[in-house]
């Protein structure tokens, strides 16, 4: 790989990392770090529950959604590309130069083939997560207000433990 592919690849992280955080207000950093370190295979750190990879490049390769996959696998999490071609929204906002991939099942209730997938925008994906987000916090809103369960009315009393002294030598 070329220093000027690398430094594509970098801008591009950089950039999709930029846009979510400007938009979710979420701590997403780049992963190169971890990467290094093979701890982790995920181009962006800061979106739990997602595996994501970034590509910037002028052709689309079949191979990135596999690359894709493979990571949402070792992570256990959910695959998305996040990907960008060269000529391809000349003159848009950057958030609608970028598209995502996730499997169909990310965004559909319905029990759909594990093999199908979904091509939206950026803007969409990070609604998805949003919604991610608000249901996983309203839930855990949701468990801190809930009553404690009842205590047992035999364990109601405490039964007083003796003090004892150390035997003196």
């Amino acid at each position: 790989m070329s220093a000027m592919q690398r430094n594509k690849g970098r801008a591009g992280e950089q950039e999709v990392a930029r846009l979510i955080r400007d938009h979710l207000g979420l701590d997403i950093t780049r992963a190169w770090q971890r990467q290094a370190a093979r701890k982790s295979n995920s181009d962006l750190d800061g979106l739990p529950g997602w595996a994501v990879e970034v590509k910037w490049a002028k052709t689309w390769r079949s191979e990135w959604w596999e690359q894709a996959q493979d990571q949402g696998i070792m992570e256990n999490a959910t695959p998305a590309l996040v990907y960008r071609l060269d000529q391809k929204g000349v003159g848009l906002p950057p958030i609608l130069k970028w598209r995502v991939i996730v499997p169909l099942a990310a965004i559909c209730s319905e029990d759909v083939d594990p093999d199908h997938t979904a091509e939206i925008t950026l803007a969409a994906w990070m609604q998805i997560i949003r919604e991610r987000i608000d249901a996983r916090d309203t839930a855990a809103e949701l468990a801190s207000r809930a009553a404690p369960p009842p205590v047992p009315r035999h364990s109601r009393r405490l039964r007083q433990v003796p003090k004892t002294t150390p035997n003196a030598a």
